[in-house]
């Protein structure tokens, strides 16, 4: 059932994805595509977070 589940997701997710490059086209600046990925993302009702900021080390 999981995976039925997941793919089911994993279909949307990757539609969200070509419809906002379809919708946008090449060559505009990523924090736009991702701005217009995540009203997608919302509008399917799928939930996530945008730019979660996770720790991390850079040359200690």
């Amino acid at each position: 059932m999981k995976e039925v589940i997941l793919k089911e997701l994993s279909y949307k997710v990757i539609g969200i994805a070509f419809d906002v490059h379809n919708h946008l086209g090449p060559g505009l600046l990523e924090s736009v595509y991702q701005g217009a990925f995540c009203v997608g993302l919302a509008r399917a009702g799928i939930p996530f977070d945008c730019q979660k900021t996770l720790p991390g080390a850079f040359h200690g």
